[in-house]
């Protein structure tokens, strides 16, 4: 699933015939992606040691390799679609491949410079990226990482030591932790189709709002507090965010 913490949820609701219950049970990030389960079984069957060999002096030789059986470890990993899989195979280093979607599309580098993007902490219209590099979660972009993933695949595919594959770091719609409220994309219309299928119904009219918008409100009685327009804007992103990364699953299970 690509939502898997929502399992209770949907459970939980499954007797109440609503529109958002409706929801759930059909929105794409809810459906299982695509993968042949004979393929994870024959690969994870045993506990992987798999060290990121960076600053790794000892090589990847006769040395590093009788390193790695003499201390335990039994798998290593490959980068931007490329490694040492001589090396691997010849060791029987299981390994998973990093970055297979590049790095930076998927995770916003600056994210330990949180003044960078301050400004568009408080900027409802702001589209994801940094200033001044939007980066959309768009048709544009999954086109071009479905490619990548595609050609980096291919080249390990034929390794029978691959186990997984990374799309990238420390990924996030956001920016790693720091909160954002943008528009993961342009496409206003695609807001408002989402807030039909999600209410079934009349709807609240498609707002844009920082976290700046509850602030007012902290000071009103519980019952006249609505935080509804900034929790959907959140949902809305999440839901683009977990369908853009199941596309790009599914294009490295095809490859």
């Amino acid at each position: 699933m690509r939502c898997p913490f929502l399992l209770a949820l949907v459970a939980a609701t499954a007797a109440a015939a609503d529109p958002y219950f409706d929801y759930l049970r059909g929105a794409p990030e809810f459906q299982r992606v695509t993968q042949d389960p004979r393929v994870m079984l024959g690969r994870w069957n045993t506990w992987v040691y798999m060290p990121w060999r960076y600053q790794w002096s000892i090589g990847t030789g006769d040395a590093g390799g009788q390193f790695c059986r003499d201390y335990g470890f039994n798998g290593g990993f490959v980068d931007h679609g490329e490694g040492p899989l001589d090396w691997l195979n010849q060791w029987q280093l299981r390994f998973y491949a990093d970055h297979t979607a590049g790095k930076g599309s998927l995770y916003l580098h600056g994210a330990n410079d949180s003044s960078r993007f301050k400004p568009l902490q408080h900027d409802a219209r702001a589209v994801r990226g940094a200033p001044g590099e939007p980066m959309p979660l768009d048709a544009a972009l999954l086109a071009k990482l479905q490619a990548l993933v595609t050609r980096r695949v291919g080249n390990l595919k034929s390794s029978p030591m691959r186990v997984a594959y990374a799309l990238d770091d420390e990924i996030s719609w956001g920016v790693f932790v720091v909160p954002m409220p943008w528009r993961v994309n342009a496409d206003d219309q695609a807001y408002a189709d989402w807030l039909d299928r999600c209410y079934g119904g009349p709807h609240p009219a498609p707002q844009y709002v920082t976290p700046d918008f509850v602030l007012p409100q902290l000071g009103r009685a519980i019952g006249d507090i609505d935080f509804s327009p900034l929790l959907d804007r959140i949902s809305y992103n999440a839901s683009v965010w977990a369908n853009f990364l199941g596309d790009l699953v599914t294009a490295a299970n095809r490859a």
